[in-house]
């Protein structure tokens, strides 16, 4: 592991991205407090066989590499793989991403050594299947190779990890086949897994294997008495839903069924030689799987009364698994009844009246508790949506109060910093973080950018709420949003304000002047002047009154 910490370190890591990768570099950047948001250890631990680790220091060595000619940011703890000198992956931030996210960026096939082109069949153990890097599978002279599959788009969805697959070994690529699957395996009568993947009031489109076509049930697939037409088919199913399924063969060919499914399950088949079965049963939603940004604490109280978002997806979740199993059991009670009053029903037993009264009893209260769940549902659902309009404005108030440093002053954040340029990116940085939605963040990174010699003395003269609106302004030009904003009005500054006099250009390097709008609508409304060079890097000039000519 090298680490970068001069400038002719980082021109000479420049040199070696220029001159073509045989393996990829993750770059991992200090904050400017010298610490490490991403272990480059564990990073170089568990990718070490595939790519470089290099950790860069913050400060002039990342500012090198933003320049001329790769124009490339990382800094303040973000990190990033480099492919090439035009290929980068994402910038990764801790607060936003983990170091599984960055590591994820790996490509595995980029440092495969070569092998002969010559194809082999062999067996490799599958060591990772996920969806960032596909399958990678370790072969028996411990060499690695990509597992491919003709004709499947997401074969991390079919390889278990530690499983032996075979295939045909082409230039380190495995070719595993598609396992053959012919529905008559399955016998009459067994259970199984079904896809769900079209459900209508009147019937359902089931598939028990991509392979094959799917198979269409209509209400009586579905429930005993087919007659009652208040029964809907997409009230016990939905597309996506993966269900028990009774297979029966008949004269006209293959027929499901939803029906007494409580059999030994038949395992799916696999999609694939060697895979694991195509389908498996959907876990318990125990957990929200959400989600949540964390934020750090701030010294000044925050007080944001809100619904308890958990609580009630909580209380929905629960909601809506009793509303399914309440419907199928219906299901239950209607197949229940009919065995008991069938005609077909062996004649040395007559039904036993008592126990049709009671089953029509249990009917009769599991049909009145879905209806008072089906009205608690929805209850649930205006309340989902309520507690989530309150979380969203709740974190819109925390940001805004984190970003503003636990409510220190302005100049007492100034005397913090030794100079005015580290002191202003640093107030920049907060207002992207507090401005830029987490989910946006990698999307919308800040733009290089610098300071112009008057920049100061104009900041000094801004009000708070001036300042705020400043930053959120910088933040907007920095990240490209402000171009495609009206509200920020972003037009190329001319010589005068006479009609067709010519756009103002910097004589010294050719940099074009821009304006944007930081305040509307109000007396002596502010703009954020500021100079687009030529690397695409932004040097941030004045902050005027609207009328002002110039720079």
């Amino acid at each position: 592991m090298r680490h970068i910490a001069t400038i002719t370190d980082a021109d000479a890591l420049i040199d070696e991205i220029l001159r073509g990768l045989v393996r990829p570099i993750v770059a991992i950047s200090n904050t400017f407090g010298g610490a490490y948001a991403f272990d480059p250890d564990i990073a170089a631990s568990r990718v070490g066989r595939f790519a470089d680790v290099v950790t860069l220091e913050t400060g002039d060595v990342t500012r090198r590499l933003e320049a001329d000619p790769l124009h490339t940011r990382v800094f303040d703890g973000a990190a990033r793989v480099f492919y090439s000198a035009t290929e980068v992956g994402r910038l990764r931030f801790a607060g936003s991403d983990t170091i599984d996210d960055l590591l994820s960026d790996v490509p595995m096939s980029v440092s495969l050594p070569t092998r002969p082109k010559d194809p082999e069949i062999v067996t490799g153990r599958i060591m990772r299947s996920d969806a960032n890097t596909g399958v990678l599978a370790q072969l028996s002279d411990g060499e690695y190779a990509r597992v491919e599959v003709e004709g499947v788009d997401n074969p991390h969805e079919y390889f278990a990890v530690g499983s032996t697959v075979p295939g045909v070994l082409a230039d380190h690529r495995l070719r595993v086949a598609r396992a053959e699957f012919a529905p008559a395996s399955l016998p009459s009568g067994c259970v199984t897994l079904g896809l769900v993947v079209a459900a209508t009031p009147k019937r359902a489109s089931i598939r028990i294997h991509p392979g094959v076509d799917d198979v269409v049930l209509r209400k009586r697939d579905v429930f005993v008495d087919e007659t009652d037409d208040d029964d809907r088919v997409d009230e016990i199913v939905a597309v996506g839903d993966v269900v028990h399924v009774g297979v029966f063969w008949e004269e006209t060919g293959l027929r499901l069924s939803l029906v007494d499914v409580d059999g030994t399950l038949t395992p799916p088949p696999a999609l694939v030689a060697g895979g694991v079965p195509w389908l498996s049963e959907p876990e318990d939603d125990d957990e929200v799987d959400e989600e949540e940004e964390v934020v750090e604490p701030i010294t000044t109280p925050v007080v944001v009364q809100a619904p308890d978002h958990d609580v009630v997806l909580d209380e929905l979740r629960r909601l809506r698994v009793e509303f399914r199993e309440l419907q199928r059991g219906i299901t239950v009670l209607h197949s229940a009844m009919a065995r008991v009053g069938s005609a077909s029903a062996p004649p040395r037993r007559a039904p036993d009246p008592e126990r049709v009264t009671k089953l029509e009893r249990e009917l009769h209260a599991v049909e009145r508790s879905l209806q008072e769940l089906r009205t608690a549902k929805a209850a649930a659902e205006r309340a989902r949506v309520e507690a989530d309009r309150a979380r969203v404005d709740a974190e819109k108030k925390v940001r805004a109060l984190e970003a503003r440093v636990g409510g220190q002053p302005r100049d007492e954040r100034r005397d913090a910093w030794g100079t005015f340029e580290d002191w202003i990116r640093h107030e920049v940085r907060l207002a992207w973080v507090a401005r830029v939605p987490a989910g946006e963040k990698a999307a919308l990174p800040l733009g290089p950018f610098g300071v112009g010699p008057s920049f100061e003395q104009d900041l000094a003269a801004l009000t708070d709420d001036q300042f705020d609106k400043t930053m959120r302004a910088i933040v907007d030009v920095l990240t490209g949003r402000a171009a495609s904003l009206d509200s920020r009005e972003v037009h190329r500054l001319r010589t005068s304000d006479a009609g067709g006099s010519p756009y103002l250009v910097r004589a010294s390097d050719g940099a074009d002047a821009y304006r944007c709008a930081i305040e509307r609508n109000t007396p002596s409304a502010r703009r954020l002047h500021y100079w687009r060079l030529g690397d695409g890097g932004i040097e941030l000039a004045r902050v005027r009154e609207h009328d002002a000519v110039g720079m």
